[in-house]
């Protein structure tokens, strides 16, 4: 078996960022920007009103009436001429023209007879934006490896971005194997139980991937020679779930050998999910996750879903834990680092519930794990733990 850290290491080491393709930033929404953005113009372009209202001189800003000259609606060219003792009616977003120096809300002003009195002194720059006061052309808007979300969108498009290159998220297709699972809605036969792990595995995946094919397989060797080179072809990443153990019908470790794939660690110091597989096929990365629904969830957390994300050009892929003081009484043998199911409040963490490998109650109820240090034998009240924060 191989330590926690060194299967990190091995794991990101061979994880590379996948190829960039430009998109209208309305399509972008989720991806990962592969390349720093910067504004190829300012925002506001141009001075513009902040309200409805009324623009007047720098000469005219205490005047208590002045008349009016004419308006100016967004849209509009802002080159309408104000003489001095003349105020110009203004809509919002509309262009300052040269000369006004500031706006008086519509609610504190009276028009009347084609003058317009105003009830509260103005002062210089009132309710006008500035050009540039949202950003100046060439300024950083955006960092290589932010998420487009709907404001920083808005932002490249104000930014005059007609597209945006941004990172293909992975292809990633799950097999799921074993006699004994059989899909939610069937009746269950004797020795058989829910394929959980497809149905899980799919809603943490999507947020994550591009596209996500589902597979399920018996406990067949041939079949899995079969079907694995045209997965692993069509697949930046396989996620396998079940037969990766030493029982005698744990077959994918031979059937990725026949395929091509290399390994590159099998076991980790871990629990739950000692078992769990990683390999290379080319580019694409090859996991097998344990078949045991929280062992699966677990090491799909913790290896499976920063891998995805550094695929993606997420930034911060490999997140730090966090340090918490642990509540309460925990023991287990030393040797592997165990992942408790916990929940993190205020600073302290506490166990979720259950612990068992197949409990997934407990893994429901959690917001985080704690870490379980590998030589460590217990844990009590006061103890200082790290905490990996579940964000699924």
């Amino acid at each position: 078996m191989i330590s926690y850290e060194e299967a990190i290491r091995i794991v990101d080491s061979l994880c590379h960022p996948l190829d960039a393709v430009s998109r209208r930033p309305s399509h972008a929404g989720g991806y990962a920007l592969a390349e720093d953005l910067y504004a190829k113009c300012a925002s506001p372009p141009f001075d513009n009103s902040a309200v409805d209202g009324y623009g007047r001189r720098l000469e005219d800003l205490e005047a208590g009436e002045l008349r009016l000259c004419g308006e100016v609606k967004a849209g509009d060219d802002g080159l309408l001429s104000v003489p001095p003792g003349h105020a110009v009616r203004i809509f919002t977003g509309a262009p300052i023209p040269s000369g006004i120096a500031a706006v008086g809300m519509q609610e504190d002003c009276r028009e009347k007879d084609g003058a317009v009195r105003f009830l509260e002194t103005s002062h210089r720059g009132d309710h006008i934006r500035p050009a540039g006061s949202d950003f100046a052309a060439g300024q950083l808007l955006l960092k290589k490896g932010e998420i487009l979300n709907p404001a920083s969108i808005g932002l490249a498009i104000s930014g005059g971005h007609l597209t945006v290159k941004t990172l293909w998220r992975p292809r990633v297709t799950i097999l799921t194997t074993g006699n004994e699972l059989v899909p939610p809605g069937e009746e269950l036969g004797p020795g058989q139980i829910y394929n959980s792990n497809e149905g899980a595995l799919s809603a943490a995946l999507e947020p994550l991937s591009g596209v996500t094919r589902t597979l399920h397989v018996g406990d067949d060797l041939e079949q899995l020679k079969f079907l694995l080179p045209a997965i692993l072809q069509d697949s930046d990443v396989v996620l396998t779930c079940g037969g990766v153990s030493v029982g005698e019908y744990d077959f994918l470790k031979e059937a990725f050998a026949a395929c091509g794939v290399e390994q590159r660690f099998w076991q980790v110091a871990i629990k739950p999910g000692k078992p769990v597989y990683f390999g290379t096929w080319g580019r694409s990365l090859v996991f097998g996750l344990p078949g045991n629904p929280v062992s699966a969830l677990v090491t799909f957390y913790l290896f499976v879903r920063p891998a995805l994300l550094k695929l993606s050009g997420r930034i911060d892929e490999w997140s730090s834990p966090i340090q918490a003081r642990f509540e309460g009484e925990s023991h287990k043998k030393g040797g592997r680092m165990e992942f408790l199911r916990g929940v993190l409040a205020d600073g302290q963490a506490r166990e979720a519930g259950a612990q068992g490998s197949h409990q997934l109650a407990a893994l429901a109820a959690a917001n985080c794990l704690v870490h379980f240090p590998r030589e460590a034998e217990r844990l009590r009240t006061g103890d200082k733990v790290e905490v990996t924060p579940i964000e699924w």
